[in-house]
């Protein structure tokens, strides 16, 4: 009996320390080059297209990135515009890369 307790206990602090690995490490972290703002990631607009738009990251290691926007507020945007995306943390990786946003915002016009 004794034995299956230490056994126990051994596998519930390795599911312990799994799920502490886990959770830590859940948040996306763009790293080096790219702009995170309070607001989201900053973009610049490379193609408009109905439903969706597909842009290009901020910074050395920039990356092109599609996201539906019939859910979205309505913006008046065009190709060069820069914007800030807000979205879920989660980034498909895709070619291009795909993220589910949640709300936009004009930085800068073309």
């Amino acid at each position: 009996m004794k034995k299956h307790k230490g056994f126990i206990v051994v596998i519930a602090l390795a599911i312990l320390a799994y799920l502490g690995y886990f959770i830590t490490h859940i948040n996306y972290n763009p790293g080096p080059g790219h702009e995170l703002t309070l607001e989201g990631l900053q973009a610049t607009i490379l193609e408009v297209h109905d439903g969706w738009v597909m842009v290009e990251t901020a910074g050395q290691n920039a990356e092109r990135i599609t996201f539906n926007t019939q859910h979205l507020p309505e913006l008046s945007i065009q190709v060069g515009d820069v914007i800030v995306i807000e979205f879920d943390g989660i980034i498909l990786e895709s070619d291009p890369a795909q993220i589910r946003a949640s709300n936009w915002h004009l930085v800068e016009e073309n």
